[in-house]
């Protein structure tokens, strides 16, 4: 039987040679240990556009919330929030499972818990996840969204690991 559970992720964990320079640090391509658990799972993987690289192109420094925060970003990441938003509700009316919106912490745009600034961590959404918050609550769906630490994958596919089984549960 196919397997109708779906997970989205940021394109950088699937691209960690196209983040902005100097920042794939600890894999060079492949988050593999996540990317792994997913297979191992058999959850289908939708891999999201990047909006910084539709913004900037491949070559771009690393750059905090507020080089991005402005409405010509803002318009980029809310027309990709309503791609992503059109194909979950494709995939729920068509039977499928959308268990969460994976995003990446400290990423200027796909952070779900906190963004860096400077050496420091605050508590904030990304802009990107921000906008794409807003689309599905103005839709009325209830997606979940996990923030990914690249440097702690474990309390991510923790987290992940209930939502498989709360959508085993949903689905009895």
């Amino acid at each position: 039987m196919i397997n109708r559970k779906v997970i989205f992720i940021p394109f950088c964990l699937l691209a960690q040679g196209l983040r902005a320079r100097g920042l794939a640090k600890r894999y060079n391509a492949i988050v593999k240990p996540l990317i792994q658990y997913l297979i191992d799972n058999e959850v289908n993987i939708i891999q999201m556009p990047c909006p910084e690289i539709r913004y900037e192109g491949v070559y771009r420094l690393p750059a905090g919330k507020s080089h991005y925060d402005n409405d010509n970003y803002r318009s980029i990441c809310r027309e990709i929030a309503g791609e992503v938003v059109h194909f979950i509700m494709d995939l729920l009316e068509n039977g499928y499972y959308v268990v969460a919106i994976l995003g990446v912490d400290g990423s200027p745009s796909c952070a779900v818990k906190y963004v860096t600034v400077g050496k420091r961590r605050v508590r904030d959404m990304g802009i990107f996840t921000e906008e794409l918050r807003t689309r599905l609550d103005y839709e009325g769906l209830n997606v979940p969204m996990v923030g990914v630490s690249i440097y702690g994958l474990k309390s991510a596919i923790r987290e992940i690991d209930r939502l498989l089984i709360e959508s085993e549960i949903k689905r009895l």
